[in-house]
């Protein structure tokens, strides 16, 4: 267990202008946590969260946290404190000092846009892998740390736990690391104190407006832009209707601008050619120094899309094309269009949970498949992204025969008045639908009731193995557990 001296976190907390006081002794941090479950006697415990309770820090000292970190003094708690004008800010700050973030860490590459940053990290992972280079990733699927892959919660971790998993990459043998950016992120300073020697913008659509994530698109947009401000090398996607905003956040700070598109040939990387068989895409990528063929095997041309941005990445790393080719070539995605089939029944899970996203996926199977009939099994969160019920039942309504509305996520929201506002929209859109809550009973009951004439897609979750219900991450068998066995039952 690494030991540092807590005079150091203090120093660095006044250096960065948010230090207000600090009683502190001369004692050694083992430990940094706002868990108040997880601590031990060399803890430094951080009051940390909107609904944060001083119980919890009577809870973390009376377990042997030593000195707690707050942006107030509790009266009625006996512990040395550090007394701080924004807690996120300060946690940013205590985890990269205790794990020692510095230029012998992973290079970082930044992901971020609305939809598709998975797709796109899941590309990069595995062109730096075929060139020999050992990556780390962070996904809103899963972290992997050069030897650890575990399941994600949030798309970009807090603070605390996005330097360990840096720490430990560096330790484990990576030389880069590829992280998803969520604006959220950004927002609450998850990644403060990083820096990005690349990064994608991949695109923006008017998602995450709720009162718990961004009170409009223009602040959302603004939270883009400053991640991708971030970015020394911004590498941005023109065919997105915000792009010049975008560029203008880069080209502000001096930053290197490259962009990409699917067919604008005034882009720095373009596809050319693009030709399709089956759920396959056959294409060029066209860069400022040479030409070479590539083939994604996902479908949706906006999966072309996220190689080139991929492939713009792998030059500044130093990737040949004959590797990056490879790469692109082999690259699946868990959750993003997967496909399950049992001689004529066909069931396809996908992660598409905003308009954009599904209006994408539902357009491709409609492409790939224009004989059947579209059946779609979605839900939405509860607590955030309010615009998504409608928006989701309108794009369903505009493909779908069938809808099948169960639950996403509720939160402390009762899932059942999701569903009926989804329903509601869809009724008045002319949309035949049924609410089944549970969420593995309606994957079921879709296959179940499935014909040769229909393709199912069950949309909004992927390969995720949890629903969040209140504020915990219940276990969950996930859509493509469930679209994989019981398509194989029919």
């Amino acid at each position: 267990m690494r030991q540092k001296p807590i005079y150091e976190a203090v120093e660095i907390l006044k250096k960065e202008g948010i230090l207000v006081s600090s009683t502190v002794s001369n004692r050694n941090v083992g430990k940094i946590s706002y868990n108040s479950k997880d601590v031990n006697d060399s803890t430094l415990f951080v009051c940390k969260g909107i609904n944060f309770k001083e119980v919890y820090l009577k809870e973390a000292v009376e377990s042997g946290a030593f000195c707690y970190v707050s942006e107030k003094e509790y009266e009625n708690v006996d512990a040395n404190n550090i007394i701080v004008s924004d807690i996120r800010l300060a946690l940013a700050h205590l985890a990269k000092w205790y794990f020692e973030y510095d230029e012998t860490s992973p290079r970082l590459i930044g992901v971020t846009g609305t939809k598709g940053k998975s797709t796109v990290t899941y590309f990069i992972k595995n062109i730096l892998t075929q060139g020999g280079i050992k990556c780390g990733y962070i996904t809103t699927i899963d972290t992997y740390d050069g030897n650890e892959t575990k399941e994600s919660i949030l798309t970009t971790p807090e603070s605390l736990e996005l330097y360990e998993l840096i720490y430990n990459a560096r330790e484990n043998g990576c030389r880069w690391m590829v992280v998803e950016v969520s604006s959220q992120a950004e927002k609450m300073h998850r990644i403060e104190g990083l820096e990005f020697e690349a990064g994608v913008f991949v695109n923006i659509s008017d998602d995450h407006i709720s009162p718990h994530e961004h009170h409009s698109f223009e602040e959302y947009l603004d939270y883009k832009g400053k991640i991708v401000s971030r970015f020394k090398n911004a590498i941005i996607n023109i065919d997105d209707e915000h792009a010049d905003e975008i560029i203008s956040y880069a080209k502000d700070k001096g930053h290197n601008v490259i962009t990409y598109s699917v067919r604008n040939t005034s882009a720095d990387y373009y596809a050319g050619d693009i030709t399709k068989n089956g759920f396959r895409s056959i294409f060029e990528i066209n860069t400022p120094t040479k030409k070479f063929n590539a083939v994604v095997k996902i479908a949706g041309e906006f999966n072309v899309a996220n190689s080139l941005a991929a492939s713009a990445i792998a030059d500044i790393v130093g990737v040949d094309s004959g590797a990056t080719a490879a790469a692109i070539a082999r690259t699946r995605v868990k959750g993003r269009m997967n496909i399950f089939q049992n001689g004529k029944y066909i069931a396809i899970v996908d992660y598409a949970h905003n308009k954009h996203s599904l209006d994408a996926a539902l357009r491709a199977l409609k492409e790939y498949y224009p004989e059947r009939n579209i059946i779609l099994a979605f839900g939405c969160p509860g607590e955030k992204a309010l615009q998504r019920r409608f928006d989701m039942s309108k794009v369903a309504s505009q493909y779908a025969k069938y809808v099948y509305i169960t639950s996403e996520d509720p939160g402390r929201v009762d899932p059942k008045l999701v569903a009926s506002e989804i329903k509601g929209y869809l009724d008045e859109l002319g949309c035949a639908n049924e609410i089944i809550i549970d969420r593995k009973q309606a994957v079921i009951t879709a296959i179940e009731n499935l014909t040769p004439d229909d393709i199912l897609i069950v949309a909004g979750k992927g390969s995720e193995h949890y629903q969040v219900v209140g504020s915990v991450a219940q276990p969950y068998e996930s859509d493509t557990e469930l679209a994989e066995k019981y398509i194989m039952l029919k």
